[in-house]
């Protein structure tokens, strides 16, 4: 370095004074070129909040620490993992030598930042450490002591005080309030003044939703609160836990989900209280806790007693549903009450069952005519009516019951609705949309009523929605759904009364299928009317006739049956249908969709009686062997070693019975079953000679009588309660 000075003489005047000589020496230095070496790199804090952002700057310098003034360097800027990250991974130097970067800190708190840059002559620099602290209070970490709590136990609430990144900051004082979300969620937080505030409503707790040991609680030193919680009564509620201060800062627990508590008892459920002597029934038992609620799941132990009868089981365990079942078979004498008790020997549980009263044993003498829905039914030996299955509003029963009381009747059929006669009146119930219970209203009934008719008639039979009776003068008249001409009166009539049927003959006989009617006329002339687009009126056209007309043949018939969508009958010992064959329910053998006159059933046996079901039929032949034809699809042509869909031939009916009366039943929707809407079900069921009645086929709603509804059975099963 090198010094230059200059030396100066100045004599400054006044008027009129002397003055002093002023003498002065200038000296200047000559700085050599500042060489820059590294970096020093600041910034204006020593800590830095979680989440927050803070200002680098790195100054290019010399050894000694002096600045250099170069622009253009591209310094790369680099902080431990974890510590936080740039915005830039780059800056560049300004004017004054300076890169400036802004740091985002980390969440976690506690962890110190080592900040470190270098530019492409691999200058380098490196700040001081700065420890990443936690940031302003702004949420609470709730946690709860159990999230799958049983009902009526305390569970232990915390709120842990934090910032914004889930840092503990440990601040006492703060009061926590404690609610449940009345939508099981979070509440919204609003900003009045800057300032965070809780909302005002706060939903009322209960005993069912579960109450706090205080409203509030305060935050200790390390930011805590804590309040106990006792869970409410309602099992497999779910809810979160809200905490909320007076600064705005909020918290949810994890969802909570109630379970229920140990056995407390059990509650035993039977499938009716009312079964014929003899019957049985299954008896369920569901374990619960103190409040009722069902301890589901399996492998709990159950112990069985009955004060009669015999239980199938005397222990047993529950499934996944949480049952156990088993069945009581009931003793041969009417009117004996019988309980079922069900306990558990670790708990000391118990539950017993509703009284179960015994009705009298059943013998019946004939089955309802008609092809059926999900019902079936017979007339007894003593007269009354017993049925069994789904009868339109009636709850389902598996066995059967007594829905006339103690009428006595003489004549049966079933559908979806159900008639009867007794002394000579048409007494019906059942569902009732479209008049078919012919009482002049569409009110549905769950107990008999009569039709508004004063005739006397000998006669019913039902179909899907409409009924026709024989009046004691010959006279047939029908009422219901008039929809094809099935009503037969010729006039498009829509009323819910009955009206006559316009005939040129009398009848003896009839029968209601789906939509249409047929009967035997005094001369042995079948006749049918309604519907025909199967060509089951067998006139030998497939056009709708709101008029009877006659089946053509020649025939003369003992009896007939219509069915879904065809018409059976008897001539001369020889079985004749028509109309639809879809399913080969015709049983000529041929694979025609359908006839439209009478075609011979390929079977060589004489028959006494037929009848036409949903797409089967079934008849007897002179020495009581039953034999069955068309779909097959549930087993009801009785034949457990015949798994084919159809038979378009007879096929004989497994179990060497020997029947003297036989009904079938099926599918009441035919658009259903051809466009395989639902699925298709059929049954049929006989009576023996020796007075038993057996079922065989489709029984989900308890058609077979057999006390269970178990999908189907392909051999002839006893009805349950029979003598």
């Amino acid at each position: 370095m090198r010094t230059h000075c200059s030396l100066g003489v100045r004599w400054p005047l006044r008027a009129g004074v002397a003055t002093s000589l002023v003498i002065a020496v200038a000296c200047s230095e000559a700085t050599a070129p500042v060489i820059p070496a590294k970096y020093i790199v600041t910034t204006f804090n020593s800590t830095a909040p979680a989440g927050d952002t803070v200002v680098f700057k790195a100054q290019l310098a010399d050894v000694n620490d002096h600045s250099a003034a170069i622009a253009g360097k591209h310094v790369n800027w680099y902080a431990n993992n974890g510590a936080g990250q740039f915005s830039s991974s780059m800056t560049v130097t300004d004017a004054d030598g300076i890169a400036t970067n802004y740091f985002i800190a980390g969440p976690k708190a506690g962890v110190t930042a080592d900040i470190a840059v270098v530019d492409e002559d691999r200058l380098q620099g490196r700040a001081a450490p700065i420890k990443i602290v936690a940031g302003e209070p702004a949420a609470y970490a709730v946690t709860t002591s159990s999230t799958t709590p049983v009902i009526g136990t305390t569970i232990t609430v915390t709120a842990q005080l934090t910032d914004k990144a889930g840092n503990q900051t440990p601040i006492a004082g703060r009061v926590v309030v404690w609610s449940i979300p009345d939508n099981g969620g979070y509440y919204q937080i609003g900003v009045r003044a800057n300032r965070l505030v809780a909302p005002s409503h706060r939903p009322r707790l209960s005993a069912e939703t579960g109450t706090f040991s205080s409203p509030t609680s305060t935050t200790n030193s390390q930011g805590v609160a804590t309040v106990d919680f006792q869970v409410g009564t309602v099992v497999n509620s779910t809810y979160v836990i809200n905490a909320v201060d007076g600064l705005g800062a909020v918290g949810n627990s994890p969802p909570i989900t109630v379970h229920a508590g140990p056995i407390a008892k059990f509650t035993v459920t039977v499938s009716f209280r009312d079964p014929p002597a003899g019957g049985t029934i299954d008896v369920s038992a569901v374990a619960s806790d103190a409040y009722g609620n069902a301890i589901t799941g399996p492998g709990i132990p159950v112990q069985w007693s009955a004060t009669g009868g015999s239980l199938s089981s005397t222990s047993s365990t529950t499934g996944q549903t949480g049952s156990a079942t088993i069945r009581l078979t009931t003793g041969p004498t009417p009117g004996t009450s019988y309980t079922v008790t069900a306990s558990n020997a670790q708990s000391n549980a118990t539950g017993s069952s509703p009284t179960i009263t015994t009705l009298a044993q059943v013998s019946l003498a004939s089955l309802a005519s008609g092809f059926g829905s999900e019902s079936s039914c017979g007339i007894a030996t003593d007269a009354r009516a017993w049925c069994w299955g789904t009868q339109g509003v009636l709850p389902a029963r598996p066995i059967p019951g007594q829905p006339i009381g103690d009428r006595t009747v003489s004549a049966l059929s079933t559908n979806s609705h159900t008639c009867a006669i007794s002394s000579g009146i048409v007494i019906c119930w059942g569902p009732n949309d479209y008049g078919q219970l012919g009482d002049g209203t569409t009110t549905s009934r769950t107990t008999p009523a009569p039709i508004a008719s004063s005739l006397s008639f000998t006669a019913v039979s039902t179909g899907a929605a409409h009924t026709c009776a024989l009046a004691t003068t010959g006279d047939i008249y029908c009422w219901g759904l008039s929809q094809d001409g099935r009503l037969g009166d010729g006039t498009g009539y829509t009323g819910s009364a009955p009206i006559k049927v316009a005939a040129p003959v009398s009848f003896t006989a009839l029968t209601a299928g789906r939509a249409h009617t047929c009967a035997i006329s005094t001369a042995g002339d079948a006749y049918c009317w309604g519907a025909n687009d199967g060509g089951q009126l067998g006139n030998g056209s497939q056009a709708p006739e709101s008029r009877p007309t006659l089946v053509i043949g020649a025939h003369k018939f003992t009896a007939i049956s219509a069915g879904e969508s065809h018409t059976c009958a008897i001539a001369a010992d020889a079985v004749y249908c028509w109309g639809d064959n879809t399913v080969g329910q015709i049983g000529n053998g041929t694979s025609a969709f359908s006839t439209v006159e009478p075609s011979p059933v390929r079977n060589s046996s004489s028959f006494v009686t037929v009848s036409a079901g949903g797409f089967h039929t079934c008849a007897i032949e002179s020495g009581g062997r039953a034999w069955c034809w068309g779909d097959n699809t549930t087993a009801e042509l009785g034949d457990p070693d015949f798994v084919q869909g159809h038979a378009s031939v007879p096929i004989p009916v497994a179990g060497g019975l020997s029947f003297r009366s036989i009904t079938v039943g099926g599918s009441a929707n035919y658009n259903d079953y051809y466009y395989g809407l639902t699925g298709y079900f059929g049954y049929s069921c006989g009576i023996t000679t020796d007075g038993v009645t057996y079922c065989w086929g489709q029984n989900v709603q308890g058609e077979l009588g057999t006390s269970d509804f178990t999908p189907s059975k392909a051999v002839p099963t006893k009805v349950d309660g029979q003598h």
